[in-house]
């Protein structure tokens, strides 16, 4: 159609647009032909141009979106190899971790000390007429102190008897009436010479006439642990004299109150021990009375002593009454 047949009919679609939406107008060097783009007249070239501007905004978003996931994706992947070697690092340590254990017996002890040397009583027992018997563990101090944790301990001190554990020397032992055991033994100067704790029973802060006949009795209620439990005294003519043996069940003596007496010490089996030790006795105003605690004792396994002590030195914290 010729250009001049053309215009009016321009004029015509120019004159509706307007009226239709005024916030567009035709211009006469708009491209042809003309496109509607909603309620605006637009011409091809506004409309492509538009049109290639949306594709290009949905592929921006689509690029967006892409990369979200892709970090996702990642973040995703680190953390499920960060699971994974998580997972195989505690498969690697645990057997370990059960063995150390099992040979220190870290799961019982895991607030005691180590007592490795020195003079210190426990079983060691107070008494109060409103909480009566006071079971604990009586360090004496000076020169000879216990050494507790690694460190010789020169102020007297006193603990629970739940806070140290008392270690008996895998090379200290001697044979009684055939049977070897791990030993700690009742001479101060044999004590030393092992290597071993000095421990006594600690009965000093009991006024014999606060108790009828000036006695109490001491009784091995239970034992835990590998083995059997043998306490005595040299009796100077080559012999021994037995005051508690759990193989042939003496398991009570009698005490003079304000006493401390030393003894031997045998443990047949290596392996942590608890004795639990009961007290009782017949106080002048107050009546019958008695309590227990148990008290702990390590037999390391042969080589491990060394690994043991550093272990418990390492996750071991002081605690002091």
């Amino acid at each position: 159609m010729p250009l001049a047949e053309r215009i009016p009919i321009i004029a015509n679609v120019a004159r509706t647009a307007t009226t239709t939406n005024t916030s567009r107008s035709v211009n006469p060097n708009d491209d042809f032909p003309l496109r509607f783009s909603g309620n605006d007249l637009v011409s091809a070239r506004e409309y492509e141009f538009g049109n290639t501007g949306r594709k290009m905004h949905t592929m921006i978003l689509y690029a967006i979106k892409l990369r979200l996931n892709l970090q996702l994706f990642c973040v995703k992947r680190i953390s499920l190899r960060l699971l994974q070697s998580t997972i195989n690092m505690k498969r690697k340590l645990l057997p370990n971790l059960l063995v150390c254990s099992a040979l220190l017996g870290i799961s019982e002890a895991a607030t005691s000390l180590p007592v490795t040397g020195g003079h210190i009583d426990g079983p060691a027992f107070g008494y109060d007429t409103v909480s009566g018997f006071e079971p604990h563990i009586h360090n004496e101090g000076g020169s000879d102190g216990a050494i507790i944790n690694g460190v010789r301990e020169e102020l007297e001190s006193e603990y629970e008897p739940d806070e140290l554990i008392f270690v008996v020397p895998e090379t200290s032992t001697i044979t009684v009436s055939g049977q070897v055991y791990f030993w700690l033994p009742e001479d101060g100067q044999a004590a030393f010479n092992q290597g071993a704790p000095f421990v006594g029973i600690g009965l000093e802060e009991l006024s014999p006439g606060d108790w009828v006949n000036g006695t109490v009795t001491l009784s091995l209620l239970s034992m835990t642990g590998p083995g059997e439990f043998l306490l005595w005294q040299d009796d100077g003519l080559g012999g021994i004299t037995t005051f508690l043996d759990t193989l042939n069940n003496v398991n009570s003596f009698t005490l003079p109150a304000g006493t401390h007496t030393h003894y031997n010490w045998g443990f047949t089996e290596a392996g942590l021990i608890g004795l639990e030790f009961g007290i009782s006795g017949t106080h002048v105003s107050d009546g019958f009375q008695s309590a227990s605690a148990t008290y702990s004792y390590l037999v390391p396994e042969p080589g491990t002593s060394m690994l043991g002590l550093f272990g418990l030195g390492l996750c071991l914290l002081r605690r002091k009454r």
